[in-house]
């Protein structure tokens, strides 16, 4: 989920769904679901508000930096780990949306 660290909807959805959305439907996933994840995930990161406008804004405010950042990026990522919460349910009640991710064995040393 970077979409709600970067903060921009439209560059975001662009960006990280050019390079998501085809590597999920490669793994198997649904196309629809995958769609659903990267609009959402989007729609989260515009709720973080950018961290430069927040400083701006407090000191002409005169209000603290802290309280105003807080107010504006704990909602944000309260969101995003409900969406990646119910993403995980979502993706264990219905195998066939998401398929699981292959296990793979380590090799330390040479072979």
């Amino acid at each position: 989920m970077a979409c709600p660290l970067l903060a921009a909807i439209s560059a975001t959805v662009a960006s990280i769904g050019l390079v998501l959305f085809p590597a999920l439907v490669l793994r198997g996933s649904d196309q629809g679901w995958c769609a659903a994840m990267v609009a959402s995930a989007g729609g989260i990161g515009a709720m973080i508000p950018p961290l430069a406008v927040m400083i701006d804004y407090a000191l002409a405010a005169g209000v603290p930096v802290t309280a105003l950042v807080l107010a504006g990026v704990v909602p944000g990522f309260v969101a995003a780990l409900t969406r990646i919460a119910c993403s995980n349910l979502q993706r264990r009640k219905a195998r066939n949306i998401v398929p699981p991710v292959p296990r793979q064995r380590h090799h330390h040393g040479p072979a």
